[in-house]
């Protein structure tokens, strides 16, 4: 009982200290958010540090409290500019692509596209925003123009671009829909992933973003068993292994011309759901990498270099304007 108890506080106080940190960074985000006209490349700087020293929390999070181990296999990447594809099984997909951009020094680049309603969530919301996060309404014809128009900031910086194509987490009554859009547009049936929703990549992403990416980053992401929901994973740990395969598809390797890019989509697709196939039946025969975690210290250090860093200037200022009024 004390043990569980143990766990539960200590879980407990890491996620006020991570709330805590998303809390920090929207108040610097706000702060430097007019310099996004003003001097731009400092707003630049600024979202890839939060990044760089504040998102590895969440890393702390998953792995020394929630007890995962994530395994690399696969293709070296790079810090080039990349769409990276992963496929959604459970709310923390998004940690995994963290971890493999951690490990290439390429956290703070990572952009990706978000659920209209997590723009709402205290602190996150205004965060991810800044940094230039895109959120949809998952309905392409009414999103369509602000996707192309976060494309043109994103042109101006060094980035890792993350989706989800199949625009909703894999469950039982999701697969059994795939299947009959599958059925009724002569398609494979998938088993352990949902048929991507090509609109999007074929229209919008890969037109705008063609001349700028180096590569397409294919991310297979299989857990050894479900992870819990957020607060319970970090408060009672007990999580297993992640399994982590990236194949890297240079760009000139994809088709431009969008009825064979929307079947290249789809075989890619199929190529998922069979190595998700592989690893359950066989294990996959690749070697893998464990990739290490942060420790509690590491990011406390993050955290102070990245306040001295952005938040030193502001708080002399506001401190000066308080004793001049007074």
């Amino acid at each position: 009982m004390w043990a569980k108890l143990c766990c539960f506080v200590k879980g407990l106080f890491w996620l006020l200290w991570v709330t805590f940190v998303l809390f920090v960074s929207n108040v610097a985000v706000v702060i430097y958010f007019p310099s996004l006209w003003i001097y731009p490349s400092l707003f630049r700087s600024l979202s890839y540090d939060v990044g760089r020293f504040l998102w590895p929390g969440l890393l702390f999070c998953m792995g020394n409290i929630g007890g995962h181990k994530f395994i690399l296999y696969g293709d070296k990447l790079a810090q080039e500019n990349a769409l990276l594809i992963a496929n959604h099984s459970f709310w923390c997909d998004f940690i995994s692509v963290f971890y493999v951009a951690f490990h290439y020094s390429m956290l703070g680049a990572v952009r990706g596209f978000a659920k209209e309603s997590l723009s709402y969530v205290p602190f996150a919301g205004a965060t991810l925003r800044g940094m230039g996060f895109v959120f949809v309404s998952r309905k392409f014809e009414s999103d369509k123009a602000k996707i192309n128009s976060s494309f043109e900031n994103l042109k101006r910086e060094k980035f890792w671009l993350f989706t989800h194509l199949e625009g909703s987490r894999f469950s039982e009554d999701k697969k059994e829909a795939s299947h009959k859009f599958a059925e009724e547009r002569n398609l494979p049936k998938l088993n352990h992933v949902l048929l991507p929703r090509v609109k999007g990549m074929v229209e919008s992403i890969f037109p705008n973003l063609h001349d700028k990416l180096s590569a397409i980053y294919d991310l297979t992401i299989v857990y050894e068993k479900p992870p819990k929901s957020g607060p319970a994973m970090v408060s009672v740990g007990g999580g297993g292994k992640v399994h982590l395969f990236v194949k890297r598809i240079p760009t000139d390797k994809v088709p431009s011309e969008p009825v064979k890019l929307t079947q290249w989509l789809y075989d890619l697709y199929q190529a998922k759901d069979d190595k998700i196939e592989q690893f359950h039946r066989n294990g996959w025969s690749e070697k893998g990498e464990a990739l290490p975690t942060v420790t509690g210290w590491e990011h406390l250090g993050m955290f102070v270099c990245w306040t001295l860093k952005w938040l030193t200037l502001p708080l002399v200022i506001f401190y000066s304007i308080f004793q001049y009024v007074l």
